[in-house]
C-alpha cells in the first residue's frame, strides 16, 4: 500500500517538475551552495526518500552551515507547517559516528538537547526550532531534497602567456582556455561516491513503472551508465552496500525477500569457478559455496540470514533492484578501464 502511495506521489511530483530560474517550482535557490532546497510534503521512510530525491535529480539535503540550516527549516515550515519534521541527509554509521549520507564528515550540527541517540540511524530537522532529532530510518517523515541549480555551472579558466624575444622584436601571445568542471559520478544522477568508486542503486519500487531485471538486462543497464554490476572485495564494502539497500518490511508490506533483492555482478561457471563481470579478482566470498548464474543481496530483518550472504539464482530470475559500480577517476590512484562484457 505504501509503495503504491509513493508511486502516486512520484507521478504527481514529476508531472509538476518544471524549472524556474534553474530550480523546480516549490523550491528556493540557495546560491552559495548552487542548489535548490526542495521540501516535499509526502511521508516516506529514508530508503524511499533517497530514491525520490534521486528521481528529482537530487539527494536528501546535506546541511553544511547555519544559513543553509535556517533556509531548509524555513522552507519546510512554509511548505509543510511549523510543526513538521523532515528527513535530511545525515545518517549514523555502525561505529556510531554521524556522517552525511555520502559518508563524508559533518561540517555542521544542530542537535536538539538529548540527541543524537546511539540507537537511532537517521535525522529529521524540526521546522520550528531548526534543531536536529535522531530517529529510525524505517520511520515515515516528510523530507527535504537538495537539487543542483541548473543556472549555476562551475567553470575554471586557465590563461597561458608565452613570450618570444629577439634583438629587435618582442611578440606576446595569450591563450585562454575555459573548461567546465566534470563530475563523472554526480549525486544529482543518483550516484554515491565511496572509497574511490561510484555506486548506483536502482530500485524499481520507487519508479512510476516497475520493470524487472535479470542479470543480463541489469548488466546492460549498468553498461549504459558506463559502469558494470557491482563487484565486492571486502566486508567493509559489503556492509556499505547493505546500508544503502536497507529496507523495512513494516513500511513496505509488499516487499518480497527474493524479488526485491539487488543484483550484483558475480557469476559462476560449474563446478566452482567464480568471477566478477568487471574482470576484478574474486578475493572476497559470501556465496556459501553455491555456484549459479547470478547473485543478489538484500538487507531486511524479515528476510532472516539471507542478509549476510549472497543468494544464488539462475540468470532467468528477475529482480526489482540492481547495483552498478565504476571507478571514480578523480580519486583512483591509477585509471583503469573496466572491461565491457555484454551477456
Amino acid at each position: 500500500m505504501i509503495s503504491r502511495l509513493i508511486s502516486v506521489v512520484l507521478l504527481i511530483s514529476l508531472s509538476c517538475y518544471s524549472l524556474v530560474n534553474g530550480c523546480p517550482q516549490g523550491s528556493i535557490d540557495y546560491g552559495d551552495r548552487q542548489e535548490c532546497i526542495y521540501p516535499v510534503d509526502s511521508r516516506a521512510n529514508y530508503t524511499l526518500v533517497r530514491q525520490i530525491c534521486q528521481n528529482f535529480n537530487g539527494r536528501p539535503i546535506q546541511i553544511r552551515d547555519v544559513f543553509e540550516n535556517v533556509m531548509a527549516g524555513t522552507e519546510a515550515a512554509n511548505e509543510m507547517g511549523i510543526g513538521s519534521e523532515s528527513f535530511i541527509g545525515v545518517i549514523n554509521t555502525p561505529s556510531n559516528i554521524w556522517v552525511y549520507d555520502d559518508g563524508t564528515p559533518l561540517q555542521f550540527q544542530n542537535w536538539m538537547p538529548g540527541h543524537p541517540l546511539s540507537n537511532s540511524t537517521c535525522v529529521v530537522q524540526s521546522a520550528s526550532t531548526y534543531q536536529w532529532i535522531s530517529v529510525g530510518c524505517q520511520e515515515n517523515y516528510s523530507f527535504i531534497c537538495s537539487i543542483p541549480d541548473q543556472e549555476n555551472a562551475t567553470t575554471t579558466t586557465t590563461t597561458t602567456t608565452a613570450t618570444t624575444t629577439t634583438t629587435t622584436t618582442t611578440t606576446t601571445t595569450t591563450t585562454t582556455t575555459t573548461t567546465t568542471t566534470w563530475n563523472p559520478c554526480p549525486a544529482s544522477d543518483g550516484w554515491i561516491q565511496h572509497n574511490g568508486y561510484c555506486y548506483y542503486f536502482y530500485n524499481a519500487q520507487v519508479q512510476t513503472t516497475k520493470p524487472l531485471f535479470n542479470q543480463s538486462t541489469a548488466q546492460n543497464a549498468c553498461l549504459s551508465r558506463n559502469a558494470q554490476l557491482a563487484s565486492i572485495h571486502s566486508d567493509a564494502e559489503f556492509q556499505f552496500l547493505k546500508r544503502q539497500i536497507a529496507t523495512s518490511s513494516e513500511n513496505q508490506p509488499d516487499l518480497y525477500c527474493q524479488r526485491d533483492q539487488a543484483l550484483i555482478g558475480l557469476t559462476c561457471v560449474w563446478p566452482n569457478s567464480m568471477f566478477w563481470l568487471d574482470g576484478s579478482p574474486f578475493d572476497y566470498d559470501q556465496t556459501q559455496g553455491q555456484c549459479n548464474d547470478a547473485y543478489a543481496i538484500i538487507n531486511d530483518s524479515r528476510c532472516g540470514s539471507t542478509v549476510d550472504t549472497w543468494e544464488n539464482w539462475t540468470d532467468s530470475t528477475q529482480f526489482t533492484r540492481y547495483i552498478c559500480k565504476k571507478r571514480d577517476p578523480r580519486t583512483a590512484s591509477e585509471q583503469t578501464q573496466l572491461k565491457s562484457k555484454r551477456i
